[in-house]
């Protein structure tokens, strides 16, 4: 995405990418039809993401991973 720079780890699913900058920011894009774009509130500092077939992951400051 535009301004979306630096990138430190980046996955693609099926039909959608997921990626992490070193700011620690995340971003989603592409076609989700199962809401794998939708960031879960709250989980904290992320420092590493992932994705499948139809979800997406990340890795928490605090070694705790997510997923949906």
């Amino acid at each position: 995405p535009a301004g979306f720079n630096k990138v430190k780890s980046i996955s693609a699913g099926t039909s959608h990418i997921i990626a992490i900058n070193e700011s620690g920011e995340v971003k989603l894009w592409g076609y989700a039809m199962e809401n794998q774009k939708d960031i879960p509130s709250g989980i904290g500092k992320v420092v590493d993401v992932s994705s499948g077939f139809d979800h997406s992951l990340a890795l928490t400051e605090g070694r705790k991973v997510i997923a949906w």
